[in-house]
């Protein structure tokens, strides 16, 4: 199938060194295609895109990358996008499976701009009469050119060469042997395709396990649909990013909150003791789970995560403590975290799930990438200092060698020597390991002088059981903090029962008692996690709608848009800081 997809391209007119865009949901056809460019007649560079980008994001992303004749294999794509495809951007677009029905004025579109449309089946059976043979690509040709989401301003084109991904995989499957990880065929483990193969995690990690042989399972698209696909596809490795397994946390709490006393403090009691014992370094699969797992913890992971999960993988944004802590503990599994931007190629720091030392860390370099911390005197940051603490550099064959038609923003990021500056400001622990702070943008100035790094905060007040989401904003114009808080919503309302408190959720999100004890909620937790006085917020907004990708307050891997959620509350931020400041000068 996939000489059958490369012989269509070159057969369509994709030049040597052409664009080829791939939009569209995780499936075989997806991955099929991304190969066919890797195999193809001539290099193919493989621009990925997705539905959660918007339009203009993608309208701009084909524009920038100069791709004007592709292949497109959406499973559902919007209708508004199809439209921008149809009118004149791309000469041929491969419908996958014949899923997406497009509308008669559509198809009028198309037609009237002289594209030619075909279906997935149809596009192979073409490349089949067609056919071209291989010239495997150097390893210093483009592979793709992935643009990323970002927090701020328009997606970057990051050019990876095969060389880069190549030591990226090369590099995660070493990791897997290093770490006791037998993944293969032999074994029938499956691989969960659930990140977006749109972004550097999740495809590094997918070719990862067909290197190895894997068999992949893909999901079926729907967040809703996760548990099932995951029952159906049994998998071995479960990678995902923070929110899901917050998720699985506040699901698992919430069916403990209900049920009887004896099992509620059997639960607790368990969980206390395994995670004091994995503290203490007791192999997760023996010592710390011999009796626990059995009565207790089994039944919660074949829940979440089925009966031949090896190995559960986060990255993409910050986890917090206590997610990690439940998820190592409730997992039954090796638990890890991972750190690394679209520009190092993904996996590029990975902890080991059996050192106690490398808990709440992203663990050491992979062994194809080096660390250096540069201090960032205006933060107090020092590389010297105890602990060594700096902005993040990292250099090594896994480094992307710049962005697509930006000289100036490559120049920016990479320095002589090699050093990919990563705008994140880091600690390294005793053992080695790397431990992120927060985003160098992120950290700032109160009035009075005190340094915030609002990242970390937040980590430590999403602790709370009451806490869903939460966004801390401050400025050096001003001597505090607020914040804006999404309560966990099942937590809050089994809250108001107990409390006799009547109304709707959103009704609870206006009330003043609600308020005042989100606010105590967030102090007691931010002081049992070490936070200063000053960097506890002063007052909060309460939310009922959460952040999310769908209202631009999120970006596709779910961090935090700041500018935008700045935007959105600037209102309510105003009226918090001017709240205190008729408080604080009392009646006149």
């Amino acid at each position: 199938m996939v000489d059958a997809v490369a012989g269509a391209m070159a057969h369509v007119g994709v030049a040597p060194h052409g664009r080829a865009a791939m939009f569209g949901a995780n499936s075989p056809e997806l991955m099929i295609a991304l190969q066919a460019g890797n195999r193809g007649t001539h290099t193919v560079y493989c621009v990925p895109l997705y539905d959660v980008l918007g339009d203009h994001s993608v309208e701009y992303i084909i524009e920038h990358s100069g791709t004007l004749r592709c292949t497109v294999l959406p499973r559902a794509a919007a209708e508004s996008t199809i439209v921008f495809v149809a009118a004149g951007k791309l000469a041929v677009l491969a419908r996958a499976l014949g899923e997406v029905v497009l509308p008669v004025q559509v198809r009028d579109v198309i037609r009237a701009c002289g594209v030619r449309v075909h279906r997935f089946q149809e596009f192979a059976e073409l490349g089949r009469e067609h056919p071209s043979p291989p010239a495997p690509p150097s390893s210093d040709d483009i592979c793709t050119i992935m643009y990323t989401s970002g927090t701020t301003g328009v997606p970057k084109g990051v050019l990876l060469t095969h060389r880069t991904l190549a030591t990226a995989v090369a590099s995660l499957a070493h990791w897997m042997g290093c770490v006791g990880l037998d993944i293969g065929r032999d074994h029938g483990d499956r691989y969960l395709s659930f990140l977006p193969l749109a972004h550097i995690y999740g495809r590094c990690v997918e070719e990862a396990f067909l290197s190895m042989g894997a068999c992949i399972a893909y999901w079926s698209g729907e967040a809703k649909g996760l548990p099932a696909d995951i029952r159906a596809s049994q998998p071995a490795i479960f990678c995902s990013v923070p929110r899901v397994f917050q998720r699985f946390e506040a699901t698992t709490l919430d069916k403990i909150s209900k049920a009887g006393k004896a099992q509620q403090a059997l639960f607790h009691t368990a969980f206390n003791l395994k995670l004091a014992a994995l503290k203490a370094g007791a192999p997760w699969d023996k010592l710390a789970s011999a009796v626990f797992d059995r009565l207790v913890f089994r039944d919660i992971s074949r829940g979440m995560l089925g009966d031949q999960i090896k190995l559960i993988s986060s990255g993409g944004a910050p986890l917090a403590r206590h997610v990690e802590e439940f998820m190592r503990v409730c997992g039954c599994a090796k638990f890890v975290q991972g750190y690394g931007l679209t520009e190092t190629c993904g996996a590029t720091f990975v902890s080991d799930p059996d050192r106690p030392d490398q808990l709440y860390t992203v663990g050491p370099p992979q062994p194809a990438y080096e660390l250096r911390l540069e201090a960032v005197p205006d933060m107090e940051c020092d590389p010297l200092g105890i602990p060594p603490r700096g902005e993040v550099l990292v250099r090594g064959e896994g480094v992307f060698v710049g962005y697509h038609k930006d000289e100036d923003e490559t120049r920016k990021a990479v320095d002589a020597e090699g050093w990919f500056h990563t705008g994140d400001v880091g600690e390294v622990t005793p053992g080695g390991a790397l431990r992120i702070i927060d985003r160098k943008k992120n950290l700032f100035k109160l009035s009075q002088g005190e340094y915030i790094a609002v990242e970390k905060i937040e980590g430590v007040l999403e602790d709370s059981e009451l806490v869903g989401q939460v966004w801390v904003h401050g400025s050096h114009y001003e001597s505090c903090l607020v914040a804006v808080v999404v309560p966990a919503r099942r937590r809050l309302e089994a809250w108001a029962r107990e409390q006799g408190i009547e109304g709707a959720y959103c009704d609870l999100c206006r009330d003043s008692q609600v308020r005042r004890m989100l606010q105590h909620e967030l102090e007691a937790v931010g002081r049992k996690g070490g936070l200063k006085a000053f960097e506890l917020p002063k007052a909060i907004h309460v939310e009922e709608e959460p952040f999310s990708v769908a209202n631009d307050l999120l970006t596709p891997t779910f961090e935090l848009r700041r500018q935008q959620l700045l935007k959105r509350y600037s209102g309510v931020v105003d009226g918090l800081y001017e709240s205190m400041k008729s408080r604080a000068a009392g009646p006149r």
